[in-house]
């Protein structure tokens, strides 16, 4: 909860229609439509695979504890590479964690203390822009959080958790390497 710290006083469950074959995240309420505050008994169901859960990164003072760059498609690896190449030069520590599908990955970067999000995000696009990957052009999909500051309407965007096992069985939601290598122990790389 430390590491991926974002908006406490809501989160979001993933959800799948099997009649329809629709799915996404919606904030989480309970039966009386009040939404529900992310505790250590939510992360724990989602770490054990009982729910999947997303996090608000953009806080009500427009800041964030971490920033994540999202890379989905074909290309998603040598994309990451890529970015993640301009990052070293620039020593800035960042983290490879494959998504649930298994065909993306996000990339990212935590802070000691929460930075302005149009700050973070200026840093995410000069990567993006170094490592010569256009929107159009590469598996490049969003930077998170998605907004410099919040409209007045919603919570910003979310990201899904990683760690979850249902996905992590199947190596997903997981850290890896470049070499698409899960690390060993995901709870020491992430100390």
């Amino acid at each position: 909860m430390n590491l991926f710290s974002g908006r406490k006083d809501v989160f979001a469950r993933f959800w799948q229609n099997s009649a329809t074959g629709k799915s996404g995240y919606a904030p989480a309420k309970n039966d009386n439509g009040i939404l529900l505050q992310l505790t250590e008994t939510n992360i724990a169901t989602h770490l054990a695979g009982q729910q999947l859960i997303g996090i608000y990164p953009l806080l009500k003072d427009n800041t964030s504890h971490f920033m994540a760059i999202d890379f989905d498609e074909a290309s998603w690896l040598v994309d990451c590479v890529r970015a993640m190449g301009i990052a070293s030069q620039n020593e800035i520590p960042c983290y490879l964690e494959r998504s649930k599908s298994g065909n993306g990955a996000h990339v990212w970067f935590f802070f000691e203390k929460p930075v302005s999000a149009f700050k973070s995000r200026q840093l995410a696009k000069y990567l993006i822009s170094q490592a010569g990957l256009s929107k159009d052009e590469s598996s490049f999909d969003r930077i998170f959080p998605n907004q410099d500051q919040h409209t007045g309407k919603g919570y910003g965007n979310l990201i899904a958790l990683p760690l979850n096992m249902t996905y992590l069985q199947k190596g997903n939601t997981a850290f890896i390497d470049l070499n698409l290598e899960i690390i060993s122990d995901q709870w020491h790389y992430m100390e």
